[in-house]
């Protein structure tokens, strides 16, 4: 996920003309320096973005007579899914719907929230917003396309960026694209440092409590996101495949959690070890193009490894208390 941010941001700001490498280190250190702001005002930056990115999409498909592709998006994506093949569609679907219930990176404003109803409304509306508006980016681009000539944008992640530029400079003066970049950039920005934030947490519990684990906790994932965002893949196939490196990595853990089982840090640690290895690893294959492997063989391998190493580090753990004892 926060890799998917890093891509994102950093093909905005190549729309100013400056170099890919550049743009991911810009992206970068803005990320480290502003993870350190308290989550409140991260995620109301974020939403207020959101919100002017979102009417002036809506403005995009008034202006171009596209709003029936909007109403009718649910239809005509319930008709595009019957079209691929059901075990990617599947498997896509697993992998978003456990990360989103899952993922620290989203249950930490649940967390954050003052009271449990207070926990619920914001699910409740939340969801709801989604469902109103997660149509709207493609539908945009499908109203769009033909008359703004989109298929000659060459970055696919910069197709939005391009639809929001050419409806605000209807209405306002030359400033437009750098009004544009700034609001996107904070957008990924706000993302992205939520994001970083549930990394930091979880990184830093793997060091020991020195002066510089806040520094490095926030380096090491910007970092190792930073190369996977350079690979220039398409943000959603990005995010299923992290998705899928997560799942298998907490997984495990997650159903003893659920199922009120007691591991040890020694045995989370070598589930986390094992689900991660061969997930990688799996991903690298794919990446380097060494070998073509499904899209489902990292989880079809991974998640029982990672608990069956973890069952046996449970075994051999209470093995060696009843010795002792």
């Amino acid at each position: 996920m926060l890799a998917a941010q890093i891509r994102g941001g950093a093909a905005i700001l190549a729309l100013t003309g400056l170099p890919p490498t550049s743009a991911i280190v810009l992206i970068d250190g803005l990320l480290i320096g502003l993870s350190t702001m308290r989550l409140s005002w991260l995620s109301a930056g974020f939403a207020i973005c959101m919100l002017v990115c979102n009417a002036t999409l809506v403005g995009s498909l008034i202006e171009t007579g596209g709003t029936n592709v909007w109403l009718h998006a649910p239809a005509l994506f319930d008709d595009a899914l019957r079209q691929l093949a059901p075990s990617h569609t599947g498997f896509t679907v697993i992998s978003v719907v456990v990360t989103v219930v899952c993922g620290a990176d989203y249950q930490q404003f649940v967390i954050a929230a003052r009271t449990p109803t207070t926990a619920r409304i914001g699910c409740v509306l939340a969801a709801g917003i989604v469902f109103a508006i997660g149509f709207l980016p493609a539908s945009t681009v499908i109203a769009t396309s033909q008359a703004w000539h989109l298929d000659h944008v060459g970055d696919p992640a910069q197709i939005i960026p391009v639809v929001l530029i050419h409806t605000l400079s209807s209405y306002t003066i030359s400033a437009t694209r750098n009004l544009v970049i700034a609001m996107l950039v904070t957008t990924a920005l706000g993302a992205g440092c939520a994001i970083l934030r549930a990394m930091c947490d979880a990184t830093a519990t793997f060091g020991p409590r020195t002066a510089s684990r806040p520094v490095w906790s926030r380096v090491l994932p910007v970092l190792f996101g930073s190369v996977v965002a350079s690979r220039g893949q398409s943000l959603v196939e990005m995010m299923v495949d992290l998705n899928v490196v997560y799942i298998t990595a907490v997984g495990p853990l997650l159903g003893f959690t659920l199922l009120n089982v007691h591991v040890s840090d020694r045995t989370g640690i070598a589930a986390i070890t094992a689900g991660c290895g061969i997930t990688k690893a799996c991903y690298l294959i794919r990446w380097t193009g060494i070998a073509a492997i499904p899209e489902a063989t990292a989880l079809l391998f991974a998640l029982p490894l990672s608990l069956a190493v973890a069952l046996a580090s449970r075994l051999r753990a209470n093995a060696s208390s009843g010795e002792s004892n």
